[in-house]
């Protein structure tokens, strides 16, 4: 018997990853309904099902605060209309109860669909459907390849999961912080409402960006959106920051707004106490019990070191990639799971030679099977190498462990990278009916495998919004942001700051750390943050920029309307010779200027002119357009591909972004290194300097021969 076994995607209650979204119908005013298709839960393929047993898992998450009462399955299934339906099933279990059996039949093979009813008591927090394929097509007396392309089963994701939830009413506690604010078991973006004193002070945003890039951290991948209210709460869980008490105190409480709501609010005498109440939460200082938790006390730890977050490995020693590992590090069957590590790199990661690395892996695999068996090596999705599993032959023990050491080409990592170890077993058909086992094929990756990775350097290119995107950077190099200001307009509104928590929520999604030294100020104090890493917000009807700031920038905005300052002929020059479509950049942008009709949204990067080597990222709107909506398209796979360079327009349709803007470098490389790339970088100043140096060395050389002439003829007299 052979098994397939292939976790799909990771599911759950609510997640609309891609096509439609899920449809939602209140029942009651404790109970919903939810329908769900499997594309919703991140399917976006059939499930197949292959061999003589072809197995899949589908995992569902449910919230913490939810219980399932009613629940429906209903799958569109189609299969081989050549198979033996005598001895041909498929199945469906439920956390490993089997809750549906039936034999495949010649007139459901182009497509047929069932409806299962599922018992809600099986369903817990943290479930699998599992669907099990059992399909044969030889006859009595024939020989049968478990393998054979006639054995197949799809599962459209078109399939529907209903579910009746019923919200529990839970007391109020901190003791299961993040939830109910944030729930482990969701996969769509984290929406959760801060609501602020009205006109409130920078200090108290600074305490709301603390506690909105903890709550990032939480989200990660998923993303988050911070709305933000003056006064009053909305419906649903929130984030609540008011001034009053006698200490700085966390409590949970009910929402009076909504009977299923939650708010987590952090209280203070002043804005001070604000600040130290949101640090020492994101510290993990408090003591969690009961639904209050008071501050006495708060000492903050030193600054940390550049990249001393545990999101990026130690890169001056070997990796130890286990630590990454998703899922199983063993495998079997004919068509076994891939073994996946997920790492990071930091974004200013500079390989100082043509190799990024290398990987070393140390592997066990059975001898059963054909010899040409074999174990390939992907990193994010292109191929690396592979080795034959049967080298060594019968001189090997099954005990023995093997290395196999594959180069990672520097082009081909990324801030956050996808390196998978594929067992590729394949079935010996020499002898058609010998008796086979599959689960006598197995393999498996040692824990001490390694990777290593090249000589490299600290350095980033800029401007570089795509580094942004993809690794919080510069914000993110120092996790507890010390080495980041905010700047804000002297009275911003709800959506200025609630684009700043977004921000702030990304930058933490990347630090997974606590930012308990960034700084908020106001535009006026800008001198105050010379020596940092600036985020600029400020729309351009209600802010004027400094003069400096204003002219730095490849943008101008202002409450008459936004230019577009053109690269000098010497800088596209410098484009053209390094492969940069600088003038058809600009074109571009020019166009999306004029069709905004006025309406638009940009992020821009330069260097600050404050200080060298520093980046200012000004997050910048025109006429009505909505500054979250710029903020939010960092977080949204399907828009922050394409923001790059140093300068991204956002409109109502569309986000564009170009690689304008004057360069420059942050952090430093080998004076040999960076004298060899500037020389790249400019080819057409090599042949003047050379020229230069060698009427120089012949200047200096006739001198020295003069005077050596000279000091050799008699002296007079």
């Amino acid at each position: 018997m052979i098994k397939l076994s292939k976790v799909l995607a990771s599911g759950l209650i609510g997640a609309c990853l891609a096509g439609a979204p899920p449809l939602w119908a209140q029942s009651s005013a404790a109970e919903r309904r939810v329908e769900l298709r499997f594309r919703d839960l991140g399917i976006d393929y059939p499930i197949r099902l292959r061999t003589v047993f072809g197995q899949a898992s589908l995992p569902l998450n449910l919230r913490a605060n939810e219980l399932v009462t009613a629940a429906e399955l209903e799958l569109r299934i189609a299969h081989s209309p050549s198979l033996r339906f005598d001895l041909s099933h498929l199945s469906v279990a439920v956390n490993d109860q089997i809750v549906w059996t039936r034999p495949l039949d010649a007139a459901g093979a182009s497509g047929k669909v069932v409806k299962i009813p599922l018992d809600p008591l099986l369903l817990v927090s943290r479930n699998q459907i599992r669907f099990d394929l059992v399909a044969h097509y030889a006859r009595e007396g024939e020989c049968e390849d478990p393998t054979h392309s006639t054995l197949w089963a799809d599962i459209s994701n078109d399939s529907v999961l209903r579910l009746t939830l019923r919200t529990l009413d839970l007391p109020p506690t901190l003791e299961k912080l993040p939830a109910p604010w944030f729930d482990a078991a969701e996969r769509e973006r984290l929406r959760l409402s801060f609501v602020l004193p009205p006109d409130p002070g920078l200090q108290t945003v600074r305490a709301a960006g603390i506690v909105a890039a903890w709550f990032g951290a939480q989200a990660d991948y998923r993303g988050a959106d911070f709305p933000v209210h003056f006064g009053l709460a909305p419906a649903g869980h929130a984030v609540l920051f008011q001034l009053g008490g006698t200490e700085p105190q966390l409590r949970a409480i009910r929402n009076p707004g909504d009977v299923d709501g939650r708010l987590l609010v952090f209280s203070a005498p002043d804005e001070a106490g604000l600040v130290e109440l949101a640090q020492a939460f994101a510290l993990g200082h408090l003591v969690m019990r009961g639904d209050a938790a008071s501050l006495t006390r708060l000492e903050l730890p030193p600054p940390q070191r550049a990249w001393a977050s545990p999101r990026w490995p130690l890169l001056d020693q070997p990796i130890p990639l286990d630590a990454f590992r998703l899922g199983p590090s063993t495998v079997s069957g004919l068509a076994p799971g891939p073994i996946t590590y997920e790492f990071t790199l930091p974004p200013d990661l500079y390989f100082l030679g043509r190799s990024g690395g290398w990987v070393d892996l140390h592997y066990r695999a059975s001898r059963a099977g054909n010899p040409k068996s074999s174990l390939n090596v992907l990193l994010n999705g292109q191929y690396l190498g592979s080795t034959l599993l049967d080298a060594g032959g019968a001189q090997r023990a099954e005990t023995d462990s093997r290395a196999l050491e594959v180069e990672l080409p520097p082009q081909h990592l990324r801030g956050r990278n996808r390196l998978v170890a594929q067992f590729e077993f394949t079935r010996d058909t020499a002898k058609a009916c010998e008796d086979f086992r599959a689960d006598t094929l197995q393999g498996g990756i040692d824990p001490r495998s390694r990777l290593k990775l090249a000589r490299h350097a600290h350095y980033a290119e800029m401007p570089a919004l795509e580094k942004l995107v993809n690794g919080g950077f510069p914000y993110a190099k120092f996790a507890d942001l010390s080495q980041t200001a905010v700047l804000l307009p002297e009275r911003p509104s709800a959506a200025d700051i609630s684009a700043a928590l977004i921000v702030l929520g990304h930058i933490g999604r990347w630090t997974q750390e606590a930012a308990t030294r960034v700084e908020v100020l106001g535009l006026a104090q800008v001198e105050d943050a010379a020596d940092k890493d600036l985020l600029l917000i400020a729309p351009a009807e209600v802010a004027t920029l400094p003069t400096a700031f204003d002219e730095a920038g490849v943008l101008r905005l202002g409450a008459d309307g936004a230019e577009l300052r053109t690269a000098s002929s010497l800088a596209a020059l410098q484009a053209r010779i390094e492969g940069r479509p600088l003038r058809d950049a600009e074109k571009v942008a020019a166009r999306v200027l004029v069709q905004s009709r006025g309406a638009l949204g940009t992020l821009q990067q330069f260097e600050s002119p404050l200080k060298r080597k520093r980046s200012v990222v000004a997050l910048r709107t025109t006429g009505d357009f909505d500054p979250r909506a710029v903020a939010l398209a960092l977080t949204e796979p399907g828009r922050s591909q394409f923001i790059e360079g140093g300068l991204a327009l956002v409109t109502a349709d569309q986000v564009s972004g170009y690689r304008l803007g004057a360069r420059y470098g942050v952090g430093r490389l080998p004076w040999w290194y960076a004298l060899t790339r500037w020389m790249q970088h400019h080819p057409y100043l090599v042949v003047p300097l050379a020229i230069a140096f060698a009427w120089l060395f012949a200047l200096v050389a006739q001198r020295l021969l003069r005077r050596h002439a000279a000091s050799r003829l008699p002296k007079a007299g």
